[in-house]
């Protein structure tokens, strides 16, 4: 085999590796977002509305502030706190647990 088949062979091999690898991080990003669906409960009398936050549930507007403003709001009476349909933009970085 000659030094240019020996190359030609190394980059196919390393394009192939490439293609497999782009093919595997598709199929993670694909399924990255997931749906969350979780029981209802309800603690206290009122609901409060992350819409009424200003939260926009587009995907693309951080609705962060806006869901620390109901779920504290939620926290001084206790109550629901209502998330309607759609697709928001959280940062963990925003949020505390303590």
């Amino acid at each position: 085999m000659t030094s240019k088949h020996v190359l030609l062979r190394f980059f196919v091999s390393a394009a192939i590796s490439v293609l497999a690898l782009l093919q595997s991080q598709r199929a993670y990003a694909q399924n990255a977002i997931e749906e969350a669906r979780l029981d209802t409960q309800t603690n206290g009398s009122q609901t409060v509305n992350v819409k009424e936050y200003g939260a926009v549930g587009d995907g693309a507007t951080n609705d962060t502030a806006a869901f620390i403003k109901a779920l504290a709001a939620c926290a001084v009476k206790g109550g629901t706190c209502l998330v309607p349909e759609g697709t928001y933009l959280i940062s963990a970085s925003g949020i505390s647990t303590g």
